[in-house]
């Protein structure tokens, strides 16, 4: 882990958000998946910090962010990553969703469209139906029954090394994401795509992954992404994009080189539309 340029927490409704930041450039939020934290991300932040100023957030309850005395909601989450966006004092940012967090980034695009710049998803569908069957049954069952079975888990490792008090914070992050994964259990985005992203969106996920591959070209199709040849000159291209990534997992995505690639890529490129102001300067 490379060490961070600054750090500190934001003052939001209920708590405080812990927040690194690292390199220079356009900004980059990073937002982890459940019990995951800042360094989750560590192997993108080496690469995306050579081209980007990358943003790190432990969500509520997560790593070194104590427990809120709130609910735990995708809606309240994505209102707290927009509220350290401000305090760094950026008015727009790229966002970078894994897993929950590609839950937390789309509301984010949904909520507060003018905040982002451009949108990354990753492993995460834009309906409860998107999840194969046994990880919508893995989800139900996070809570109470869920402490004492991730004891001794990576992701329990990285936690009791950087929380406050984790004996007794840990138990009450199943129980905040519990209560958050039964509170949205069904969830369908899909009339809300309708309207459209604004953001360009890069949509990320492994052929093995828990979100089913065919669930993920329907998003993309319902960001009317992939539905006609695009051409020779690939005039036919709307602003958005789609990455299924050989030989990758749901675990194992978050490391991989080609993740970071697609990402760099799709940050740091120039759209068709500033390109062709380009050729006419």
């Amino acid at each position: 882990m490379i060490k961070p340029k600054s750090s500190g927490y934001v003052p939001v409704s209920g708590g405080e958000v812990y927040y690194q930041t690292y390199g220079h450039g356009r900004p980059i939020l990073l937002i982890h998946g459940g019990f995951g934290m800042i360094e989750t991300f560590d192997h993108m932040i080496k690469q995306l910090s050579e081209h980007h100023t990358v943003i790190g957030v432990d969500l509520q309850g997560h790593g070194r962010t104590a427990p809120f005395d709130r609910p735990m909601s995708h809606g309240s989450l994505a209102d707290d990553v927009v509220a350290v966006i401000a305090h760094i004092g950026y008015e727009r940012a790229n966002l970078l969703g894994y897993s929950m967090g590609g839950e937390v980034a789309l509301q984010v695009a949904l909520r507060y469209p003018k905040v982002v710049e451009r949108l990354v998803i990753v492993s995460a569908p834009f309906s409860w139906g998107g999840w194969h069957d046994t990880t919508q049954a893995a989800l139900r069952t996070i809570g109470a029954s869920s402490i004492e079975p991730m004891r001794g888990t990576p992701l329990y490792d990285m936690y009791v090394k950087v929380a406050d008090n984790p004996e007794e914070n840990w138990p009450k992050l199943h129980l905040a994401l519990g209560g958050m994964a039964a509170g949205s259990a069904g969830y369908d985005h899909g009339e809300a795509l309708k309207r459209g992203l604004p953001a360009p969106t890069l949509l990320v996920s492994g052929d093995w992954d828990s979100v089913m591959p065919s669930h993920m070209v329907e998003y993309f199709s319902r960001l009317v992404g992939g539905l006609r040849d695009a051409g020779w000159d690939s005039s036919g291209m709307n602003q958005h994009r789609l990455a299924i990534l050989p030989g990758q997992t749901h675990y194992s995505i978050q490391s991989s080189a080609a993740l970071s690639q697609a990402v760099q890529e799709f940050t740091t490129s120039v759209p068709e539309l500033e390109r062709e102001v380009l050729r006419r300067s």
